[in-house]
Formats: structure tokens, C-alpha cells, sequence
């Protein structure tokens, strides 16, 4: 399919009148809405296109919903007939997850404007129906793509380790990819959020950015537009998600996002790339900080994510400073990164929480004496790739 009759709604949506704060934003926007989603339904779009063509979709899907909270509200709403044909590639989207991952966690991200937008969306993700997997099929399969198929052996799900599927387990096929490997739909149910968090917290893929950015970003505007749905993300490694599955004992029943982020805060390089996912990371732990303060804290300062170091190697003498690293990414996501200092802008908002706290903690006070000394005196010298940002971080550190 060609994407000529596509290329005209990206140069609306990229136009200098949607940019204007003041414009009718959300008057074009709604009218693109209705027709890309009646040029859906008119071409039966479905999930067996070229890459290119699925990524230009969502793009135009993306840019139009994202930061629109009444298009949000009136997606989810069930009475609304105009989204239902993107409602209905979402949910396509859902059918190939977690191999369709990236495409889903965009298209979420973006319907994910307001409070009850927030709360549908992680409804959503949390009733996953089942599990998409890439499985080797011996045998022909000829024309018949509704096959039943059943696992003779525990099948481990590829890039999540843990993720198993049990034997004696019935699946559909849904499409062949290549030669004998097709998609399945294995009737096994699974919490879509829990499945992302597994994501995270697996070192092997700390590498794969954009990805894990994504994820975070989905789990950043959840916990800012609705409080409920930070506590259940905060409590999801515990909850009766975990319990009522049967995960085979391969997974650790304190996983929960607070440590995740941590972990993964901690390890994270001195790359644009590292200082996105810290922005992101930082600026959720900042929004939990305020629905559980004592324990974000204690988990926060135990595990060392800004890379303190004790220059007497006695932690007793609690005589504690700050290594290089943060300064080192504040300057690389300001230089680099076209995300308005986030990164500055979170930190500052994360100390600022743990302040409020009232924590009495050496590593507090370094956070705070870092923030005057560091941020305060030599912000107005960064090289900011966005000027105007400036601003926001003087705003943001100056009382």
C-alpha cells in the first residue's frame, strides 16, 4: 500500500499552526482523527503490512492524540464510533504482544492524556489476554493460518527471561513470518504491565534504549495523570497479579518498578541515550516519592542510584559525595538531548521531594548541596541545545 495518501496529514500535523499555543489545535487534530480512522476502515488495515507503512500510521496516530486529553477521553469512551476502527488496531496491536511491543507501548503512550485516559490504559495493559510468541512449526501449514497448536515442552518466551509458557498450552496461529516460524497466540493470560516490568528489570537489554524508554515513558505518564494507578504500579510485583499466575517460580515476587528503576537508573552509561532513560526513571521515582515517601526513599538511597562515593570507605563517618557521573549527564541531556533539561528538571523535583520528606540522610544533603553548588552557579554557562530552557531550569532552582 502506498503511503503517499499518509505523507499529507504528517505535513498538517507538523505545520507551524499546530504549533501555536493559542491555534485551533485540537479543532484540526479531531478532523484528522476522523479521517485517518475512517481511511482504516475503508482499506481493512491489519497488522500484515510493510514496516514502513505500520510506522507512518502511528506516527500520524501518535502526533494526533498526544497531548489531546478530550480526544483521549473520547477514545476510550465505548459510545465513541469514530475511534473504533483505531480502537480496533489497537487491539490487533495487543493480539501480537509482547512481539508487537514497541508499536503498542507508542500507541498507548499517546491516548495516555488525563486522569481516566491513564487509568483505561492500564486497565487495558493489566487484562492482557494472552501471549504472542515467535514458534518454530514443523509440518505444513499451507493456507490454513487458523491452526491449533500445542506446546509439547515449557516454551520460553524470546527476550523475556522467565516468561514461560506452560506445556500442554493450546495456541492460534496468527500469520507465518518466515519458512516454518510463525506468530502464535497462546491462550495463556499474563499481565501486559507486569510483562514490561519483566522487561525492565533484565540487565540483558539495559543496552536497547529505545525500547526501555518507551516503556518508561508509557510508565511516567501513567503515575503523573493518576495517583491509583502510581500506587498500583508501585504494588504490581506483589499484587494478586502475581499470585493468581502461574509463573513457575521463575520469577522474584518483589519485583516491583521502584526497584526496577533503581537498577537500572544505577547502571545506565554516560550517553544522550543513558541521560533520557535517567530523565524518565528520575522523574517517576520523583511522582512515587509522593505517594509512598518512606519507601521510595529507602529503596532510592540504598541503592546508590546517583553513584555516591564514600571518601573515607568507612560508612560510618557518613562523609559522602557525589560522583561525576550526575554531573556528567545533567550537562550531556542539555547539550544533546532535545528534552528541555528533563533530566535537570527531574532531579531537582526528586530532591526537592526528599526534602519535603523530612529524611534526615548524608546522601540528602549532598543531593541538596549539589543542587546549590553544582546546578544553581553553573547553569546559566551549559551549552543548551534548546535555548529557552535555560529558563526552566532557573525557574526550577532558584526559590
Amino acid at each position: 500500500m502506498q503511503t503517499a495518501s499518509l505523507n499529507y496529514c504528517v505535513e498538517i500535523l507538523q505545520s507551524d499552526v499546530l504549533k501555536e499555543p493559542d491555534g485551533p489545535a485540537d479543532g484540526y487534530r479531531s478532523v484528522l482523527r476522523t479521517f485517518v480512522s475512517a481511511f482504516i476502515a475503508s482499506y481493512d488495515i491489519s497488522l500484515q503490512l510493510e514496516d514502513k507503512f505500520l510506522k507512518l500510521l502511528l506516527d500520524i496516530l501518535c502526533k494526533i492524540y498526544q497531548g489531546e486529553e478530550s480526544l483521549c477521553i473520547q477514545f476510550w469512551d465505548r459510545e465513541s464510533f469514530i475511534d473504533g476502527p483505531i480502537l480496533c488496531l489497537l487491539c490487533n496491536l495487543e493480539g501480537e504482544f509482547p512481539f508487537r511491543t514497541v508499536e503498542l507501548v507508542r500507541l498507548l503512550s499517546s491516548l495516555c492524556e488525563g486522569t481516566w485516559p491513564a487509568e483505561c490504559v492500564y486497565n487495558f495493559l493489566d487484562k492482557s489476554v494472552g501471549i504472542s510468541s515467535l514458534v518454530e512449526i514443523n509440518g505444513s501449514l499451507g493456507e490454513d493460518r487458523s491452526q491449533i497448536v500445542e506446546t509439547q515442552l515449557p516454551l520460553h518466551v524470546p527476550g523475556f527471561e522467565g516468561l514461560v509458557i506452560p506445556s500442554k498450552t493450546c495456541g492460534r496461529i496468527l500469520r507465518l513470518v518466515s519458512g516454518n516460524t510463525a506468530l502464535v497466540r497462546w491462550e495463556y493470560t499474563q499481565s501486559g504491565v507486569l510483562v514490561l516490568l519483566m522487561h525492565l528489570s533484565q540487565e540483558l537489554y539495559f543496552d536497547r534504549n529505545d525500547k526501555a524508554l518507551l516503556i518508561l515513558d508509557l510508565c511516567s505518564r501513567m503515575v503523573t495523570f493518576n495517583t491509583a494507578v502510581c500506587f498500583a504500579l508501585m504494588d504490581i510485583g506483589s499484587s494478586s497479579h502475581f499470585q493468581s499466575t502461574d509463573m513457575g517460580g521463575q520469577i522474584e515476587s518483589n519485583m516491583r518498578l521502584v526497584e526496577i528503576i533503581c537498577t537500572l537508573v544505577r547502571k545506565l552509561s554516560p550517553t544522550s541515550g543513558g541521560a533520557a532513560l535517567m530523565s524518565v526513571g528520575i522523574n517517576i521515582l520523583a511522582k512515587m516519592l509522593r505517594c509512598s515517601p518512606s519507601r521510595v526513599s529507602e529503596v532510592a538511597l540504598k541503592a546508590n542510584i546517583f553513584g555516591f562515593s564514600n571518601g573515607h570507605n568507612d560508612p560510618s563517618r557518613g562523609t559522602w559525595f557525589l560522583s561525576g557521573k550526575l554531573a556528567k549527564m545533567l550537562l550531556i541531556d542539555c547539550e544533546q538531548n532535545d528534552s528541555c533539561c528533563s533530566l535537570t528538571i527531574s532531579v531537582l523535583d526528586f530532591t526537592l521531594h526528599l526534602m519535603e520528606t523530612g529524611l534526615k540522610n548524608d546522601a540528602v544533603l549532598d543531593l541538596i548541596v549539589f543542587s546549590i553548588q553544582y546546578v544553581l552557579v553553573n547553569h546559566e554557562y551549559w551549552k543548551y541545545k534548546v535555548k529557552h530552557t535555560r529558563w526552566r531550569v532557573t525557574l526550577k532552582v532558584q526559590p
